[in-house]
Protein backbone atom coordinates (compact mmCIF):
# COMPACT_ATOMS: atom_id res chain seq x y z
CA UNK A 1 0.00 0.00 0.00
CA UNK A 2 3.09 2.51 1.08
CA UNK A 3 4.81 1.97 -2.14
CA UNK A 4 1.58 2.39 -4.40
CA UNK A 5 0.81 5.91 -2.70
CA UNK A 6 4.82 6.43 -2.91
CA UNK A 7 4.65 5.85 -6.71
CA UNK A 8 1.08 7.67 -7.22
CA UNK A 9 2.83 10.86 -5.53
CA UNK A 10 6.36 10.27 -7.59
CA UNK A 11 3.85 10.59 -10.37
CA UNK A 12 1.96 13.29 -9.21
CA UNK A 13 5.45 15.24 -8.75
CA UNK A 14 6.39 14.72 -12.14
CA UNK A 15 3.50 15.74 -13.05
CA UNK A 16 3.03 19.04 -10.53
CA UNK A 17 -0.13 18.22 -9.17
CA UNK A 18 -0.61 16.71 -5.87
CA UNK A 19 -4.84 16.79 -5.80
CA UNK A 20 -4.59 14.00 -8.03
CA UNK A 21 -3.62 11.80 -4.95
CA UNK A 22 -7.34 12.73 -3.56
CA UNK A 23 -7.95 13.34 0.17
CA UNK A 24 -6.89 10.07 1.79
CA UNK A 25 -3.73 9.76 -0.53
CA UNK A 26 -2.51 12.98 1.30
CA UNK A 27 -3.40 12.17 4.15
CA UNK A 28 -1.54 8.58 4.32
CA UNK A 29 1.23 10.26 2.37
CA UNK A 30 1.93 12.81 5.19
CA UNK A 31 1.62 10.35 7.86
CA UNK A 32 3.91 7.95 6.21
CA UNK A 33 6.59 11.25 5.80
CA UNK A 34 5.91 11.59 9.57
CA UNK A 35 6.81 8.65 10.62
CA UNK A 36 9.74 8.65 8.55
CA UNK A 37 11.42 11.94 9.52
CA UNK A 38 10.35 10.42 13.28
CA UNK A 39 11.78 7.09 12.74
CA UNK A 40 15.19 8.81 11.44
CA UNK A 41 15.50 11.47 14.37
CA UNK A 42 14.84 8.64 16.99
CA UNK A 43 17.58 7.07 15.42
CA UNK A 44 20.14 9.97 15.10
CA UNK A 45 19.46 10.73 18.90
CA UNK A 46 20.38 6.97 19.48
CA UNK A 47 23.31 7.03 17.55
CA UNK A 48 24.04 10.33 19.05
CA UNK A 49 23.48 8.66 22.96
CA UNK A 50 25.83 5.45 21.79
CA UNK A 51 28.69 8.03 20.55
CA UNK A 52 28.61 9.85 23.30
CA UNK A 53 28.93 7.31 25.90
CA UNK A 54 31.88 5.51 23.93
CA UNK A 55 33.64 9.00 23.85
CA UNK A 56 33.14 9.53 27.68
CA UNK A 57 34.12 5.84 28.58
CA UNK A 58 37.32 6.62 26.40
CA UNK A 59 38.28 9.92 28.21
CA UNK A 60 37.06 8.55 31.81
CA UNK A 61 40.90 7.98 33.95
CA UNK A 62 40.85 4.42 35.41
CA UNK A 63 40.96 5.01 39.04
CA UNK A 64 43.89 3.91 40.87
CA UNK A 65 43.16 1.09 43.59
CA UNK A 66 43.17 2.54 47.08
CA UNK A 67 46.72 1.79 49.36
CA UNK A 68 46.44 -0.92 51.79
CA UNK A 69 47.21 -0.32 55.32
CA UNK A 70 50.23 -1.91 55.36
CA UNK A 71 51.62 0.21 51.96
CA UNK A 72 50.80 3.71 53.92
CA UNK A 73 52.67 2.73 56.45
CA UNK A 74 55.77 1.14 54.39
CA UNK A 75 55.43 4.96 52.73
CA UNK A 76 55.60 6.10 55.91
CA UNK A 77 58.39 4.17 57.33
CA UNK A 78 60.49 5.18 53.70
CA UNK A 79 59.92 8.72 53.78
CA UNK A 80 60.41 8.88 57.98
CA UNK A 81 63.77 7.26 56.61
CA UNK A 82 64.81 9.23 54.41
CA UNK A 83 63.72 12.56 56.43
CA UNK A 84 66.37 10.96 59.44
CA UNK A 85 69.34 10.84 56.71
CA UNK A 86 68.51 14.18 55.54
CA UNK A 87 68.55 15.95 59.16
CA UNK A 88 72.17 13.53 60.04
CA UNK A 89 73.63 15.23 57.24
CA UNK A 90 72.96 18.38 58.53
CA UNK A 91 73.83 17.93 62.04
CA UNK A 92 77.37 16.81 60.58
CA UNK A 93 76.60 20.10 58.57
CA UNK A 94 77.31 18.25 55.56
CA UNK A 95 74.91 21.00 53.63
CA UNK A 96 75.77 19.81 50.09
CA UNK A 97 74.69 16.04 51.08
CA UNK A 98 71.27 17.39 52.42
CA UNK A 99 70.59 19.64 49.30
CA UNK A 100 71.05 16.38 47.29
CA UNK A 101 67.48 15.31 48.93
CA UNK A 102 66.12 17.94 47.16
CA UNK A 103 64.94 18.20 43.77
CA UNK A 104 65.32 21.75 41.38
CA UNK A 105 61.92 22.93 40.94
CA UNK A 106 62.69 26.59 40.38
CA UNK A 107 61.82 29.51 42.50
CA UNK A 108 59.94 28.58 45.46
CA UNK A 109 61.35 24.49 45.61
CA UNK A 110 62.38 26.34 49.27
CA UNK A 111 60.80 28.57 51.63
CA UNK A 112 62.40 29.62 54.59
CA UNK A 113 60.50 32.35 57.06
CA UNK A 114 58.30 33.55 54.45
CA UNK A 115 61.55 34.01 51.59
CA UNK A 116 61.16 31.89 48.59
CA UNK A 117 64.41 30.47 47.16
CA UNK A 118 65.57 27.67 44.73
CA UNK A 119 67.51 24.27 45.40
CA UNK A 120 70.82 26.30 44.36
CA UNK A 121 70.16 29.47 45.95
CA UNK A 122 69.99 27.86 49.32
CA UNK A 123 72.70 25.44 48.84
CA UNK A 124 75.24 28.43 47.98
CA UNK A 125 73.82 30.28 50.92
CA UNK A 126 73.92 27.53 53.87
CA UNK A 127 77.54 26.58 52.42
CA UNK A 128 78.39 30.24 53.59
CA UNK A 129 76.39 30.41 56.65
CA UNK A 130 77.32 27.41 57.80
CA UNK A 131 81.16 28.36 57.74
CA UNK A 132 81.66 28.31 61.48
CA UNK A 133 79.45 25.88 62.63
CA UNK A 134 80.72 22.87 65.09
CA UNK A 135 77.62 20.66 64.70
CA UNK A 136 73.88 20.88 65.04
CA UNK A 137 71.56 19.24 66.88
CA UNK A 138 67.34 18.99 66.18
CA UNK A 139 65.06 17.62 68.56
CA UNK A 140 61.44 16.63 67.31
CA UNK A 141 58.42 16.75 69.05
CA UNK A 142 56.14 15.61 66.35
CA UNK A 143 56.57 14.22 62.99
CA UNK A 144 53.26 13.49 60.63
CA UNK A 145 53.57 11.81 57.26
CA UNK A 146 50.19 12.02 54.81
CA UNK A 147 50.87 9.77 52.15
CA UNK A 148 48.52 11.33 49.33
CA UNK A 149 49.47 8.32 46.38
CA UNK A 150 52.52 5.37 45.91
CA UNK A 151 54.12 8.08 44.84
CA UNK A 152 53.69 11.36 46.66
CA UNK A 153 53.77 12.13 50.50
CA UNK A 154 53.61 15.34 52.87
CA UNK A 155 56.17 15.58 55.99
CA UNK A 156 54.94 17.68 58.80
CA UNK A 157 57.08 18.07 61.74
CA UNK A 158 57.71 20.71 64.63
CA UNK A 159 61.03 20.86 67.40
CA UNK A 160 64.54 22.69 68.24
CA UNK A 161 67.61 23.41 67.03
CA UNK A 162 70.82 24.01 68.58
CA UNK A 163 73.30 24.64 66.80
CA UNK A 164 77.19 24.97 68.41
CA UNK A 165 79.77 27.53 66.60
CA UNK A 166 83.25 27.58 66.77
CA UNK A 167 83.13 30.64 68.61
CA UNK A 168 81.13 29.08 71.20
CA UNK A 169 78.23 30.78 70.95
CA UNK A 170 74.71 28.64 71.17
CA UNK A 171 71.84 29.27 69.27
CA UNK A 172 68.25 27.44 70.27
CA UNK A 173 65.45 27.68 67.96
CA UNK A 174 61.79 26.42 67.57
CA UNK A 175 60.88 25.63 64.17
CA UNK A 176 58.35 24.06 61.64
CA UNK A 177 58.63 21.99 58.88
CA UNK A 178 56.59 20.75 55.56
CA UNK A 179 58.07 18.77 53.17
CA UNK A 180 56.56 17.22 49.52
CA UNK A 181 58.46 14.40 49.17
CA UNK A 182 57.70 12.35 45.71
CA UNK A 183 59.43 8.63 44.45
CA UNK A 184 62.29 9.31 42.12
CA UNK A 185 63.72 6.15 40.93
CA UNK A 186 63.31 4.20 43.98
CA UNK A 187 64.11 7.20 46.16
CA UNK A 188 62.28 9.60 48.21
CA UNK A 189 63.38 12.93 47.48
CA UNK A 190 61.33 16.74 48.20
CA UNK A 191 60.16 18.85 45.43
CA UNK A 192 58.96 21.23 47.67
CA UNK A 193 60.04 22.17 51.26
CA UNK A 194 58.91 24.79 53.64
CA UNK A 195 60.76 25.94 56.77
CA UNK A 196 59.68 28.93 59.35
CA UNK A 197 60.66 29.01 62.57
CA UNK A 198 57.81 30.50 64.70
CA UNK A 199 57.38 33.21 67.25
CA UNK A 200 60.46 35.33 66.38
CA UNK A 201 60.86 38.35 68.05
Amino acid sequence: MGDKIRESWQNCCAMNDKSLLGDKGILALNKMERFSKGDVMKKLVSVTAIISAIFALGMKKPEKPALTDEQTVAIQEAVLKTHMEMIKAMEKVEVEKFHEFIIESGEGTLITDGTLTTRQKSLKRMMKSSGGTEKIKYEFSKKIVNVISPDTAILICKGKSTVNRYSGEVFVDEFAISSVFVLKQGKWKIVQGHYSRPNQQ
